[in-house]
């Protein structure tokens, strides 16, 4: 494991997103609703620490290519345990939010690999974080599985959010068409945590730790082998508690 000394970041961004409770889901967490800028309407699960104020620390997830909400099911029980909420948002075209605001089934977007659609995700990254602020969460860290990482980038770039920390599973240089490596130049120096395998390690990580020395990032490199993103869970030995404890320090100095 590496590491470069963090910087602190802060910087002011508004959006306006519209948003509603829904029942409990059948996994467990809160099921909410909201909509993207543009309109897209998007379905989430959301795990509050009992007994905890909505001021307390929450980290929104952002998940792989092909997957859902449920995919981080594991790191939410941790972040609990940990005393930190959480949320995690199905992406347009995946799990609840296939349909966009006309109703029609946006999957096959998904399914063509449609670079422009998952350029627009950055907008339902941004729109999961509002919610967070909207309901009290006042420092929320992010945690992005492969694509889901380049999602977490590109909000960044795009918006310049307030975001306490983040967490990268196997990140890409341009998974599916989002440039990465552009979206770096916007980097503002938040503390970074980047997690991969020995044999993806070239495929993003390592370049995007040696383009941000200096500037926050922190690389751990695992010797297992086929633990994209969140295929960690249940293969990587603790990878849950490594990563929860590493936000809590991160959003509770």
């Amino acid at each position: 494991m590496r590491h470069v000394k963090k910087m602190s970041w802060l910087a002011a961004a508004a959006l306006a997103v519209c948003f509603n409770m829904m029942p409990a889901s059948l996994w467990g967490s809160e099921r909410i609703t909201l909509h993207a800028s543009d309109g897209f309407p998007l379905v989430g699960g959301y795990e509050k620490v009992d007994g905890g104020h909505s001021s307390m620390p929450a980290v929104l997830l952002l998940h792989m290519f092909k997957r859902q909400k449920e995919s981080w099911q594991p790191l939410m029980v941790e972040l609990k345990r940990q005393g930190i909420s959480s949320l995690a948002v199905d992406l347009r075209g995946h799990g609840e939010s296939r349909a966009n605001a006309a109703g029609v089934d946006q999957s096959f977007r998904v399914d063509d690999r449609d670079p422009a659609f998952f350029n627009e995700m950055y907008q339902d990254s941004l729109a999961a974080l509002a919610w967070l602020r909207a309901h009290g969460h006042q420092k929320i860290g992010v945690v992005g599985a492969s694509v889901g990482c380049s999602v977490a980038m590109h909000m960044v770039a795009a918006a310049k959010p307030e975001i306490a920390a983040m967490v990268l599973m196997t990140p890409g240089r341009d998974y599916l068409g989002i440039d990465t490596m552009s979206h770096l130049e916007h980097w503002p120096g938040l503390p970074l945590l980047l997690l991969t395998s020995e044999e993806e390690a070239e495929r993003g990580a390592k370049t995007i730790y040696e383009r941000l020395q200096g500037r926050g990032a922190q690389l751990v490199i695992f010797d297992q082998e086929s633990i994209h993103g969140t295929m960690m869970f249940g293969e990587v030995a603790g990878v849950e508690e490594r990563i929860s404890k590493w936000l809590v320090r991160e959003l509770r100095p």
